[in-house]
């Protein structure tokens, strides 16, 4: 069953305002990230939305980030793309395997592993992420 929380906001709205707000969990997602019910929740106003549309330049049409914009580098929508094999064609001493699928190494383990580092400690938990290609 997918876990989520409801937060209710009351700033002077009667009834309070209340939205879900969904729970990525580890042993159920990561295994097939691509799939997770996690992206398919299109609802306008409390939705992560799907995968972004390749013919968009991988823009997110659905869910509440559809018109949502980002500034930097250029203006542009909030972009969502998962590729397998995301450095086949990359030149660098730092892949050791081009052909290997992407999310082998996004498991239960390694979120855990990001999960647990300390509050505040970015540079650990930056370590840890950027690690994960290496470690599977």
């Amino acid at each position: 069953m997918k876990a989520f929380l409801h937060i209710g906001i009351g700033l002077s709205v009667n009834p309070p305002f209340c939205f879900p707000v969904y729970h990525f969990d580890r042993y159920l997602d990561a295994p097939d990230f691509y799939e997770s019910s996690f992206w398919k929740d299109s609802d306008p106003m409390s939705g992560l939305g799907g995968w972004g549309n390749p013919n968009d330049d991988y823009s997110v049409h659905d869910g509440g980030f559809r018109n949502f914009k980002i500034a930097y580098p250029v203006p542009h929508h909030v972009r969502r793309n998962f590729t397998l094999l995301a450095w086949k064609d990359l030149v660098s001493p730092l892949i050791v395997d081009h052909l290997k699928i992407g999310n082998t190494t996004f498991s239960a383990s390694v979120i855990e592993a990001l999960l647990e580092t300390p509050a505040g400690n970015y540079k650990r938990f930056q370590t840890v992420l950027e690690a994960v290609q290496v470690r599977a």
